[in-house]
């Protein structure tokens, strides 16, 4: 912890966030974080390397940011590309499987969405809109089975929309 903040204090000639410097495109070029944090060492070479890796969770939600950006301007395929860099910053980025995932199912890319909803869930069982939404795919492709399973765990989870599509699909 000690190492973290004389590293922190080194930070105050830098901009407040590494979003920032994403927003002046001065890293998004790199497809690698890691080849941006070397940019960004070379500029400051007065940081010590090791500090950078303390950053990765602040690029992973630079990229996010980015992406968000993207995904309310209806640039979708934009979005997506970001999310997707986000989440190679962050493996554990919940929120960025799931909106990758909501731009899949609007995009009607069935199987995309389906597999970010399930990293969502790995990640976050509890998200009950997340089962939902899959519950919903699985419908959709002829899976009533996972379809019903999912609903019950949305409902579950207090999902009253849920506890109507079991009424309706899910009773033999």
């Amino acid at each position: 912890m000690k190492e973290l903040n004389i590293a922190w204090n080194k930070l105050k000639d830098l901009p407040k966030s590494f979003a920032q410097l994403t927003e002046l495109n001065t890293i998004s070029v790199y497809e690698n974080p890691f080849d941006s944090l070397a940019y960004i060492s070379s500029l400051f070479p007065w940081l010590d390397i090791e500090f950078f890796f303390y950053l990765k969770t602040d690029i992973a939600i630079a990229y996010f940011n980015r992406a968000k950006e993207f995904h309310n301007q209806g640039k979708l395929t934009k979005a997506i590309f970001w999310y997707t860099k986000s989440i190679e910053a962050d493996p554990k980025m919940v929120h960025a499987y799931q909106n990758r995932g909501i731009i899949f199912h609007i995009m009607n890319d069935v199987q995309a969405a389906i597999k970010d909803y399930s990293e969502v869930l790995k990640l976050n069982p509890k998200i009950e809109t997340i089962y939902l939404d899959r519950g919903n795919l699985y419908i959709s492709s002829g899976e009533k089975d996972k379809a019903c399973f999912d609903w019950t765990q949305a409902a579950k989870l207090g999902n009253k929309q849920a506890t109507e599509l079991i009424k309706n699909f899910c009773k033999k």
